[in-house]
């Protein structure tokens, strides 16, 4: 199994865990009253996929998805917040929240700008 391979494998488990507990109905959650707490959950939530997923594409064999690993991960990342967004239409007593979705976004953007700033030292 090649490393890019495991990196996805990875990926994939968490992306589950992700749709795992955005299937959590919203009165058995626990609230957290500090504000913007959630949205920086959110921030390293994904923030964590998208750095996994930049791993695996910095680690395939196809040149583009190498030399372009830190935009498509934050386009897949965002990609998937949007989508878990809608899954959680159809979960009792959650709703859908477009900053919740900002959130993913700026969390994916800052594991690819701490990656790039690591890579020049």
């Amino acid at each position: 199994m090649s490393v890019s391979t495991k990196y996805w494998f990875i990926a994939l488990i968490y992306m589950g865990l992700i749709f795992i507990v955005s299937s959590i109905p919203g009165d058995t959650l626990p609230e957290i009253e500090i504000f913007g707490v959630d949205k920086f959950v959110h921030s390293v939530e994904y923030g964590l996929l998208s750095w996994i997923l930049g791993k695996a594409l910095r680690t395939s064999a196809n040149k583009v998805f190498v030399n372009h690993a830190v935009v498509f991960s934050v386009m897949l990342t965002i990609l998937y917040g949007i989508s878990d967004e809608i899954h959680q239409i159809f979960v009792p007593l959650r709703l859908p929240d477009v900053y919740d979705v900002v959130a993913d976004g700026i969390g994916s953007i800052l594991a690819q700008g701490i990656f790039l700033k690591g890579k020049r030292r």
